[in-house]
């Protein structure tokens, strides 16, 4: 799938806020084939403790204000440009409130030509439920 970004000032104002961020800055343009591994919290949480995969929050940063996954960084301008410069088989993780926006992360980095691409199943809300419950949940 290949997407174009778009800043936020080109945002329909009924949109902002009410999905996220990510999956406002990144419309498809076209289908693609192929499909991302999605990854349940408790599996992710095991990666994490062997270490080696980078977690990529695509959430606003006023959710990340309320709940976060240590370790997860968000996903920026600086951020975006830093992991296409890193080889097309970097394991990368993506997440978010609920899974669906993390997926169409991870289908843009896909879209660039990466080929180790996650989606947290269920997002930060699975990681509350099954992996620590001290995340809120909202």
């Amino acid at each position: 799938m290949a997407y174009r970004i778009v800043e936020r000032e080109e945002w329909p104002a009924a949109t902002v806020g009410q999905d996220c961020a990510w999956h406002n800055r990144f419309h498809p343009m076209t289908d693609a084939a192929g499909s991302i591994r999605q990854i349940s919290a408790p599996a992710l949480k095991a990666m994490m403790d062997e270490g080696g995969v980078a977690l990529i929050d695509v959430r606003t940063e006023e959710e990340v204000a309320i709940a976060r996954i240590e370790g997860a960084r968000l996903l920026d301008r600086a951020l975006h440009d830093e992991l296409l410069a890193l080889p097309p088989d970097t394991p990368l993780v993506f997440q978010c409130h609920h899974g669906i926006r993390s997926q169409r992360a991870a289908e843009y980095f896909q879209s660039q030509g990466f080929t180790n691409l996650y989606n947290l199943s269920g997002g930060i809300e699975a990681w509350s439920m099954l992996v620590n419950p001290a995340v809120p949940r909202y």
